[in-house]
């Protein structure tokens, strides 16, 4: 990680980490902007803090090993938070990379998105979509509907990027009828590309138009790989996530939707916090959703 990415953002004072595998232990250094770090030999600095990257918009660290040292890379993308559902703090521990899909028009939309930035994490927006028509279960905030004209929806589709401050992306929460509807997809799309954000199609259907939607609009897409908690028991999870390492080590990368709330939640928290040193020990990177985006399209 770059000395300009990780001073981004600190107001002043930066708390550096530097762990000293050989030593085996941890020294830390409370550096002041423009003062010591303009001593410090450049190269020094480097090699100090290789192997740490500081993740976007708060000042916590986390360790990421070299990419050199990974086979493939997995990215984590935690659903429906905004209503303060069961692991909505656990999975705010969890000390990798996490993209969190935030429900725009709830209680707790901003107050998460705002915590999860502040904490480092990555923020998309999770945009609730008509899944049969005329129903709207689970979607208490409102909904991107196919009875919506094309300015309702792009209406609909700004104004949840209001609610949720900081998100970089949209994925889409359900869906079954709007996303197979290419008007409709049009429509949110558009909006995505005048913000120059990305989306993942969460494959809620088979016949969702979302990513060649997407691809003809030259917006970033990706589609999910695998659901970790349909079913909550921890197993479960668990070997979701043993299938999500064998889809990324078989084509470099895959994306795992987890969920906040009764799907999954803390048992969904605990697993990923278990498998992660299985995941790294094979040869997996975990990453932002953007980092894969990134990986795609330079």
């Amino acid at each position: 990680m770059r000395i300009k990415k990780l001073l981004t953002g600190i107001g002043g004072f930066l708390l550096i980490v530097f762990t000293y595998l050989a030593l085996n232990h941890v020294t830390l250094l409370n550096v002041q902007l423009g003062g010591i770090i303009d001593s410090v030999e450049k190269a020094e600095i480097l090699e100090e803090i290789k192997g740490y990257g500081a993740l976007q918009g708060g000042a916590r660290l986390f360790r990421v090993e070299e990419d050199k040292k990974y086979r493939a890379k997995v990215a984590f993308l935690i659903d429906d938070f905004g209503n303060n559902g069961e692991g909505t703090a656990e999975m705010m521990t969890i000390d990798r990379p996490m993209t969190f899909a935030i429900m725009p028009f709830m209680k707790y939309s901003k107050r998460d998105a705002e915590n999860a930035h502040k904490k480092g994490y990555e923020v998309i927006v999770h945009l609730p979509m008509e899944t049969r028509k005329n129903s709207v279960r689970g979607l208490s905030a409102g909904a991107i509907k196919t009875s919506q004209t094309d300015d309702e929806i792009k209406s609909f589709v700004i104004n949840a990027f209001k609610d949720v401050p900081y998100a970089v992306g949209a994925n889409n929460h359900m869906g079954v009828l709007a996303s197979s509807d290419r008007r409709v997809v049009n429509a949110v799309v558009s909006v995505l590309k005048k913000k120059d954000k990305y989306i993942v199609d969460s494959k809620t259907t088979p016949k969702s138009v979302i990513s060649e939607v997407a691809r003809a609009h030259e917006v970033p897409v990706i589609e999910m790989s695998v659901f970790l908690d349909n079913e909550k028991a921890p197993e479960t999870i668990k070997r979701q996530i043993n299938l999500l390492a064998y889809s990324a080590l078989k084509r470099g990368y895959a994306i795992g939707i987890g969920h906040v709330g009764p799907l999954g939640g803390s048992n969904t928290a605990k697993m990923i916090k278990e498998m992660i040193p299985e995941l790294e020990k094979r040869g997996i990177k975990i990453v932002f959703v953007s980092e894969l985006m990134r990986d795609k399209y330079k």
